[in-house]
């Protein structure tokens, strides 16, 4: 292409006054929708946490299971797992629930288990 060509081209593309820009903008910007606000993006819902109290009945019952003088930590799971369902409004009861019922389980086991220890330990006169 020569220079004139090139030239030609470029004033028949781009207008020169204002009028001919206005009538040189394509139909779809004109009829394109003024945009609109963008919503704010969607966020990942919170997770909630347990509450202090259901997760020291879950500990207490985990601990339960390997060390438990006088049945005391199964005791507190089972107290602690109670107060931490009641006490629970929106947040998550699943440490408190474990936590009772583990204590629940551990409790009597370690009954029974204590019982049968003591026979053996002390003689039969011990448990009658």
């Amino acid at each position: 292409m020569d220079q004139n060509q090139y030239e030609k081209q470029s004033e028949e593309v781009t207008p020169e006054t204002p009028e001919k820009e206005a009538e040189a903008v394509p139909e779809s910007r004109e009829s394109a929708a003024p945009e609109k606000a963008s919503a704010p993006a969607p966020t990942k819902p919170e997770k909630k946490k347990a509450s202090g109290v259901a997760l020291a009945s879950f500990i207490c019952g985990v601990v339960g299971v390997l060390f438990n003088p006088f049945y005391g930590v199964s005791l507190a799971a089972i107290i602690l797992g109670i107060v931490g369902i009641a006490t629970a409004k929106d947040r998550p009861k699943g440490m408190a629930i474990a936590g009772l019922i583990i204590g629940c389980v551990v409790l009597p086991v370690q009954l029974v288990l204590d019982t049968i220890l003591s026979m053996f330990t002390f003689g039969l006169s011990f448990c009658f």
